[in-house]
């Protein structure tokens, strides 16, 4: 296999990786965010709720990203 083909590989790996960690941070701040509405912490809330979003939109990217990977067309 040659280096782009190597770097390729390891991107494709990679990207269902950090978009499945995102999703678990997501996950967790989630968590934090219903917390913070019962102490009735509403701004602070809201203000999560903006970085669950980015995060949400992130995870898009990393998979619109994924999509555009080159497919191993050589049998290694």
């Amino acid at each position: 296999m040659n280096p782009q083909q190597q770097l390729i590989q390891r991107i494709h790996t990679l990207l269902p990786h950090w978009e499945e960690h995102n999703q678990a941070h997501i996950s967790e701040m989630e968590r934090w965010r219903e917390q913070l509405i019962r102490f009735e912490l509403a701004e602070l809330a809201d203000s999560l709720l903006e970085v669950v979003e980015q995060m949400r939109c992130t995870g898009e990217a990393l998979n619109r990203t994924l999509s555009r990977v080159p497919q191993q067309t050589e049998q290694e």
